[in-house]
């Protein structure tokens, strides 16, 4: 199964919880299949074992792998992160806003 790459981020309005995510398909050498999934697809899919990571461009304006996205589970909220701390935030870090 390929990994999910998060390369994009939009939050809300207070920028603590992630709406959406433009994520792409890992192909090996290059992303592909670009599409916004809301932030209850991504939990969603890391719920049945999807894997996703972010990524993010480099000087060359290739994809470089990032962290892993993983779920936190706090106080009966799901939060996305990449960090792990036991924050009640979404974070994956700089990824660019959309």
């Amino acid at each position: 199964m390929a990994t999910r790459t998060s390369s994009t981020v939009r939050y809300n309005e207070d920028g603590d919880r992630i709406t959406a995510v433009k994520r792409r398909k890992d192909a090996g050498t290059t992303l592909i299949e670009p599409e916004e999934k809301d932030r209850w697809e991504v939990i969603m899919g890391l719920t049945v074992g999807l894997e996703y990571c972010t990524a993010y461009k480099n000087s060359d304006g290739n994809y470089v792998r990032g962290k892993d996205i993983h779920k936190v589970d706090i106080s009966d909220t799901t939060y996305l992160r990449t960090d792990g701390n036991e924050i009640e935030q979404d974070n994956l870090g700089e990824l660019p806003e959309f």
